[in-house]
């Protein structure tokens, strides 16, 4: 008798990140903690957005997009290094004469040191769907660049 082993992969759905100043990465989605998340993200790529960094929140880029996120789920206060969010409260306020009302952002932790914080100064839960595995540091070091230097234009779209 004979036994087959048969191995499954899934096939995991990617973000491409490409930052204008150069930094290329993949995010995998995590598809089976934030499902809604995902859907929203996945329709609605490829997004162009610019990043910059979070006023209270420590060491996160944000990059608005053009859709309301109104249900949290796999809820975080702090994401890991790489972690990417969906903040539906974030851009809310930031209405300016003449441009699009922004309604949500994607949060990308480029550090460890990361809490989300609203406008109002309260803690404020956001969905955390996808993940860089890979080029932390340079990730890193392209968040140090948009904290000093300022923002810069950011392109997400599905993985090949």
């Amino acid at each position: 008798m004979y036994l087959t082993v048969v191995s499954v992969c899934e096939m995991v759905r990617q973000i491409r990140i490409e930052f204008e100043k150069g930094g290329v990465f993949l995010a995998a989605l995590m598809e089976d903690a934030a499902p809604r998340a995902c859907k929203q993200i996945w329709e609605a790529l490829p997004i162009k957005s610019r990043a910059g960094q979070a006023a209270r929140s420590g060491q996160v880029l944000n990059c608005a997009v053009p859709f309301e996120h109104r249900i949290v789920e796999n809820s975080k206060l702090v994401i890991p290094q790489g972690g990417l969010a969906l903040d539906g409260k974030l851009y809310k306020s930031l209405y300016r004469e003449g441009q699009p009302i922004i309604k949500a952002a994607i949060v990308i932790a480029y550090g460890v040191d990361n809490m989300s914080f609203g406008y109002s100064g309260l803690v404020n839960p956001i969905s955390y769907f996808a993940q860089i595995k890979d080029g932390l540091d340079e990730l890193y070091k392209i968040g140090l660049r948009n904290r000093e230097y300022g923002r810069e234009n950011v392109a997400f779209s599905k993985a090949a």
